[in-house]
C-alpha cells in the first residue's frame, strides 16, 4: 500500500510493505538509524512514514539471530554483546534512533558486564541467557518488563564489595523464575541464588563477610553461640550457600533452601560439624531502602572493581 500526493514531483507520504523473509541489512535502515551493518533475518510489516520531522520506520514481525552490537554502539555504556530472537508487535525508528518498541522473545550470550554497566549498577562477570515474555521501551527507556532466565559463572567479588570487606571462594549461579519491572522499579521477583564452590581449591569464605551480610543485608546480629567461635576464626568452608528471593509490593523476602526445617541459608563446617550459621529472617523487609543502603555501601572499594570488570568500548564497524 502507498500514498502519495500527486505533484509534478512525487512526494511519498506513507508506504507499507509485507516482508518476506529477507536479511535485516535488506531493509535499509542503516541510513536512517545509524546501523552501518546489521546481521539477521527479518519477516513481517515495515510501514515507512514521511514527516514534518522527518522519516519514520514501523515494524512488526519476527526478527532472529540479531546481533546487539548492531544496534547499541551509541547506547550510554554500550555496545552489548548478544544474540537476539524476537516477535516484535512494534517497533519505531526515526533519524534519531529507535524511539519505542514493544516486544517479546529470547536473548542469549549476554555479558553481565555490559548489561550491568548500561543499567548503572557494579558490573558483575559472568553470562546470562534471558526470555523476555513482553517488555516495552519508550524513549530509550524501559516502561515495562517481564521476563525470566539464568546467569551462570556470576563473579562474587563486586557483589562482596558491597557488603563490606571479606572473600568468598567461586562464583554465583542465578534462576530468575520471574520477575517483572515498571521503570527501575522492581514490581515481582522470585529468583533462586546458589553459590558455587571453586573447581579447584577449598569453598571458604570469610567469618568478617558472614558477620557483615547478617547485619546489612539481613539486619541481625548472629547469636553468641554462633558469632563467638566464628570471630575466633578468618574464614571457614561452607558446605551450603543458597537462598530463594522473594519481591512483591516493595517488601522482599529472603528464604532458606535447606537444613532444618528449610530455612538456612549458610552452612558451613566448623571443627568438624555441619552448622546453619545463617538461616532466613522472620520477616521481610522494605526493597527500596535495601537498595539505596547498597548502592551507597563501599564506594570507594567499588571504583577500582569497576575499572576492572568494565567492558572497553567497542568501536562501531565501518562499512567497506
Amino acid at each position: 500500500m502507498a500514498r502519495f500526493r500527486p505533484a509534478r514531483d512525487l512526494v511519498v507520504h506513507e508506504v507499507v510493505f509485507r516482508v518476506p523473509p529477507l536479511p535485516v541489512k535488506a531493509l535499509g535502515l542503516e541510513a536512517l538509524v545509524g546501523v552501518p551493518e546489521a546481521h539477521g533475518r527479518f519477516e513481517g510489516k515495515l510501514r515507512y512514514v514521511e514527516q514534518n520531522g522527518g522519516p519514520r520506520i514501523e515494524l512488526g514481525g519476527r526478527a532472529e539471530g540479531i546481533d546487539l552490537t548492531d544496534w547499541t554502539p551509541g547506547l550510554n555504556g554500550g555496545p552489548i554483546h548478544g544474540k537476539l530472537d524476537l516477535t516484535i508487535d512494534k517497533a519505531i525508528f526515526t533519524e534519531q534512533g529507535p524511539t519505542g518498541a514493544t516486544f517479546s522473545g529470547r536473548a542469549t550470550d549476554l555479558r553481565l558486564a555490559e548489561l550491568a554497566h548500561v543499567i548503572g549498577v557494579t558490573p558483575i562477570e559472568g553470562t546470562a541467557e534471558l526470555e523476555v515474555l513482553n517488555a516495552e521501551f519508550a524513549e530509550q527507556r524501559l516502561v515495562r518488563m517481564s521476563l525470566r532466565g539464568q546467569v551462570v559463572d556470576g563473579s562474587l567479588e563486586p557483589l562482596v564489595a558491597l557488603i563490606g570487606p571479606g572473600k568468598v571462594a567461586g562464583t554465583f549461579r542465578l534462576k530468575v523464575n520471574a520477575l517483572d519491572l515498571a521503570g527501575d522499579e522492581v514490581v515481582s521477583a522470585d529468583v533462586d541464588v546458589e553459590v558455587v564452590p571453586p573447581k579447584e581449591g577449598q569453598a571458604t569464605i570469610d567469618t568478617e563477610l558472614i558477620l557483615a551480610a547478617a547485619r546489612k543485608l539481613l539486619g541481625v546480629e548472629l547469636p553468641p553461640m554462633i558469632a563467638t567461635p566464628l570471630r575466633g576464626l578468618d574464614s571457614v568452608t561452607y558446605s551450603r550457600f543458597a537462598f530463594k528471593l522473594l519481591v512483591d509490593n516493595g517488601q522482599l523476602r529472603i528464604l532458606g533452601t535447606h537444613g532444618p526445617g528449610g530455612q538456612a541459608i549458610l552452612t558451613v563446617k566448623v571443627f568438624g560439624t555441619h552448622l546453619a550459621v545463617v538461616t532466613q529472617p522472620d520477616k521481610p523487609m522494605e526493597l527500596a531502602p535495601l537498595i539505596a543502603r547498597l548502592r551507597t555501601t563501599g564506594e570507594a572499594r567499588l571504583r577500582q572493581l569497576i575499572d576492572r570488570y568494565q567492558a572497553p568500548p567497542a568501536t562501531a564497524p565501518v562499512s567497506p
